[in-house]
């Protein structure tokens, strides 16, 4: 299964990220160029959330070039659902938190990205799992069957049929 579109989805949003941390860092400490006055507190929400909003682009996207690199592990389908789950997830939350930083009431909006990229990481986490092989049922020893006092005769056989169902 191609993992391409993943990986050079997340590639870019590294990209976008380093640059948004570019132009957050032109602000920073006083540097050449003075904040707006809505940024001008460098402690203060707005600032932290773009700050926010610039290391989600960066870690998302770096999962999202694991993620593309995955081997499914007989769960394709889980892998392709964590990969789309992963990526909506990765393209809605820094958004949304850059939005918080100027409208407040947008950060209402950031759980749902987040749900998506923890639930597309769950996913990918799942579909390395190996598949399910047939369980394996317990089997009554003889020293079990001695001990319940059903080590031998019909007794014993009835038991260790109907432990084999």
């Amino acid at each position: 299964m191609d993992g391409r579109p993943s990986a050079v989805f997340g590639w870019s949003w590294i990209a976008l990220g380093l640059v948004l941390g570019l132009v957050l860092g032109v602000f920073a400490l006083g540097g050449p160029v003075s904040p707006p006055p809505a940024l001008a507190d460098y402690a203060g929400l707005p600032r932290r959330l773009l700050r926010l909003s610039h290391i989600a682009c960066v870690a998302l996207g770096a999962l999202n070039v694991l993620a593309a690199r995955e081997p499914s592990l007989g769960r394709g389908a889980a892998l392709r659902a964590g990969r789309l789950l992963l990526a909506a997830g990765s393209a809605l939350l820094p958004p949304a938190l850059a939005l918080a930083a100027f409208f407040p009431g947008a950060l209402y909006a950031a759980p749902l990205p987040a749900l998506l990229a923890a639930s597309g990481t769950a996913a990918v986490a799942w579909s390395r799992l190996p598949p399910p092989a047939r369980a394996a049922r317990w089997r009554p020893t003889r020293r079990a069957l001695a001990r319940a006092g059903l080590a031998s005769g019909p007794e014993a056989r009835r038991y260790w049929l109907e432990a084999r169902r």
